[in-house]
C-alpha cells in the first residue's frame, strides 16, 4: 500500500484488497499458506493476492467471502474501487511529468484545483480515458525511433508529446483542400516570397492559407519547456496532413528553413513516420533528413551560394542576391553560415529577430 498523501479532498493513495486480507488472517494467526488453502489456489497465488496484483473475479469473490468474510459483492466493490484508484495514481503520475504550469499559461490546459481534476483535465486534452490509454496512443509515436533530431539535446517526452497534441487540437480546426503534393510544390515560389514581408504574423497566416489549399494544415506554437523541437510533419489519422512550427531560436532563418524542411518530408517522404525536427547545425543523421535539408536550400535559394564561394560576402551582395532569389536577405545570411562562407558573428544583423506576443510570433 502506497503512503497516503492529502493534498485536498482526495488522497494520493490505493490500498489493495490484499491489505484488508492481511489484517484478517494476522488477527487469526494466519498466513498465506492458510489462505491458499482456504481458497484452494496455490501459495504465489495467494501472495499475489495479498500484493494487490490479482484482480478479484466472482468465484474468487465467493472463496474469498466464505473463507475470509463479509460478501462476495463486498470483495468485488473493494477491488473496483482499488483498481479505479490505481488509475487515478497513473494518471497523476502523468500530471506529474507533463509541463502542467507552462501548458496553462499557454492556455491549452484550463488550470484546475484538486490533483483529480487536473488528472482529468489531462486526460481530456489528449482525447484518452487513461494513462494506460495515453501509453499505449503515444509511446509509440515518442519511441526512439521516430525521433530525428539531435544527439546533443533529448527533448522531454511530455513536453514533445503536449506540443505535439496542441498542433493536432489546432489542425483539427483548420479547413483544409484534399491532399495535392502538385499543388504544395507549386506553392513554393510563392512561400519563399512571403519570407520578405516585414511582418511575421501576416506571412504566417497568408503561408498558412495556401499551405491549406494542398491540403496540409500548417500550425505554429511556442515550445513548452524541455521542447527543442523545430518543427514536425506528421499525417493525423484522418489522413490530414499537419505541419506543425515552434519559431524556435526566434530568428527568420531558422523558421523558414524548418517550414521548408518540413514540406519537404510531406513531399518526398510522406509514407515514412512521423518526423519531429530539432535542426540544429551540423545535423544529418539519415539519408531522409539529409534529403529534406537539400531540398529545403535549393526551394529557398534556387540559383544555390555558389558565387559566394568564390567573392566574399558583403552585406550591399547579400542583399542584390536575396532581391533577385525573391527571399529575405536573412534566409541567405542563414545558409552562408550554416555553409560556412560568413562567421555566425557576420552580417548577423540582416536576419530579422521574432518575439512571441502571447501565442501570436511578432517581428
Amino acid at each position: 500500500m502506497t503512503t497516503p498523501n492529502r493534498i485536498d479532498d482526495d488522497p494520493r493513495w490505493a490500498s489493495a484488497p490484499g491489505d484488508t486480507i492481511r489484517r484478517i488472517l494476522d488477527s487469526r494467526g494466519q498466513r498465506s499458506e492458510q489462505l491458499a488453502d482456504g481458497l484452494g489456489i496455490r501459495l504465489v497465488e495467494a501472495q499475489q493476492l495479498i500484493d494487490g496484483q490479482t484482480e478479484i473475479t466472482g468465484d474468487l469473490a465467493v472463496a474469498l467471502a466464505r473463507f475470509v468474510g463479509s460478501t462476495p459483492n463486498f470483495w468485488l466493490v473493494r477491488d473496483s474501487s482499488y483498481r479505479e484508484s490505481l488509475a487515478w495514481l497513473d494518471a497523476d503520475s502523468l500530471v506529474q511529468r507533463s509541463p502542467i504550469a507552462d501548458m496553462v499559461g499557454k492556455g491549452w490546459l484550463e488550470a484546475t484545483s484538486g490533483w483529480k481534476s487536473q488528472a482529468r483535465a489531462l486526460l481530456s486534452f489528449y482525447d484518452v480515458r487513461d494513462a494506460a490509454e495515453w501509453t499505449a496512443k503515444w509511446a509509440p509515436r515518442l519511441s526512439e525511433t521516430h525521433f530525428r533530431s539531435s544527439k546533443a539535446f533529448k527533448s522531454e517526452d511530455l513536453s514533445v508529446a503536449a506540443w505535439l497534441r496542441q498542433v493536432e487540437r489546432g489542425a483539427s480546426q483548420i479547413s483544409v483542400s484534399r491532399w495535392d503534393p502538385s499543388r504544395l510544390r507549386s506553392l513554393l515560389p510563392e512561400l519563399r516570397h512571403l519570407s520578405k514581408l516585414s511582418d511575421i504574423s501576416k506571412s504566417l497566416s497568408v503561408a498558412q492559407s495556401l499551405i491549406a489549399s494542398s491540403g496540409v494544415a500548417l500550425q505554429l506554437f511556442p515550445a513548452p519547456a524541455g521542447n527543442r523541437l523545430s518543427g514536425a510533419a506528421f499525417v493525423l489519422e484522418s489522413g490530414q496532413r499537419v505541419i506543425g512550427l515552434t519559431g524556435r531560436h526566434l530568428a527568420e532563418d531558422h523558421l523558414w528553413f524548418t517550414l521548408f524542411h518540413e514540406i519537404a518530408h510531406l513531399l518526398l517522404h510522406s509514407n515514412e513516420d512521423s518526423f519531429l525536427d530539432i535542426l540544429d547545425p551540423g545535423e544529418g543523421e539519415s539519408n531522409v533528413e539529409d534529403e529534406a535539408n537539400t531540398f529545403a536550400r535549393n526551394a529557398l535559394i534556387p540559383t544555390g551560394l555558389t558565387r559566394f564561394r568564390e567573392t566574399r560576402p558583403t552585406m550591399r551582395r547579400v542583399l542584390a542576391f536575396a532581391a533577385a532569389e525573391g527571399v529575405a536577405p536573412g534566409v541567405v545570411v542563414g545558409q552562408l553560415h550554416h555553409e560556412g562562407i560568413l562567421q555566425y558573428n557576420q552580417l548577423r544583423r540582416l536576419i530579422r529577430r521574432y518575439h512571441w506576443d502571447d501565442s501570436t510570433l511578432k517581428t
